[in-house]
């Protein structure tokens, strides 16, 4: 995707995966929701995989099962995630007005 090298597109793919996990970890050292710190590790994994499923690295390395899985598996997972993290939003915004 970003050059036409594929070890420096896998190169480029492990530290947004990095950072991608750090931006988690603050999340959930800011929050301590582990279900929302996972959610948004799921996200931005999403996305830089998306972003990137066009690119030959996939096949050069033969792993274009992480293609299919980006592109028909992966989206469904995150809009589970969300909708829970939605739910437990609710039932905890609901419980908490419920008892003042």
């Amino acid at each position: 995707m970003f050059w036409s090298s594929p070890s420096a597109d896998l190169e480029i793919i492990l530290w947004l995966l990095f950072f991608a996990l750090a931006i988690s970890a603050g999340v959930y050292v800011f929050s301590r929701k582990l279900l929302f710190s996972i959610g948004t590790l799921s996200i931005l994994g999403n996305i830089i995989f998306y972003l990137n499923s066009g690119s030959r690295i996939f096949g050069i390395y033969k792993i274009s099962w992480a293609v299919i899985f980006t592109l028909n598996f992966w989206p469904y997972i995150n809009i589970i995630l969300i909708a829970i993290l939605i739910i437990n939003f609710i039932k905890n915004k609901y419980v908490r007005t419920k008892n003042k």
